[in-house]
């Protein structure tokens, strides 16, 4: 959500603002930005659904960041309770937009600009992808963007 509506976050760049935890903040970079099909899940909830990587950490109602694979019906989101939770491939792209205070609001839920890496990692580690984002958070407000791509070879994508 930006300040003049939706937008897809494909067509969402460094700059542009977008609705956040903390209000409207402006897009700092990108962990990764890739245009290809991948296995997201769809998570239909009572004022529509939000597709996202299966790893992607949400926030339930209570403000506990939890990732995506874990969510079943009945469960509480930011918008309202889950009512489906389903695996889709969808050929739109990866896309994961890095904010000041590291949240971002997608589909009306409150999600975070993290994923969890494998099943082991939960709750807690959103602070702690917030924490070792600070760097890269610090370089956007500074004007600076390279994004991570130019920290780190794309051979170390996910």
């Amino acid at each position: 959500m930006t300040p003049s509506g939706p937008k897809r976050l494909s067509q969402t760049f460094s700059g542009d603002h977008v609705l956040t935890a903390s209000g409207y903040e402006p897009v700092i970079g990108f962990l990764h930005a890739h245009e290809r099909s991948a296995v997201f899940l769809e998570i239909v909830h009572g004022s529509g659904s939000l597709r996202v990587t299966p790893g992607h950490i949400v926030f339930l109602a209570s403000g506990m960041p939890v990732p995506a694979y874990s969510l079943t019906a009945g469960d509480n989101l930011s918008c309202g309770p889950v009512l489906q939770v389903r695996k889709v491939v969808l050929p739109d792209g990866v896309y994961a937009p890095i904010t000041q205070s590291g949240t971002l609001v997608v589909d009306g839920v409150l999600s975070s600009n993290y994923a969890v890496v494998d099943s082991l990692m939960s709750g807690g580690w959103h602070s702690i992808f917030h924490l070792l984002a600070s760097p890269l958070r610090w370089m956007g407000s500074s004007g600076i963007s390279p994004g991570v791509h130019a920290l780190f070879p794309s051979s170390l994508s996910w």
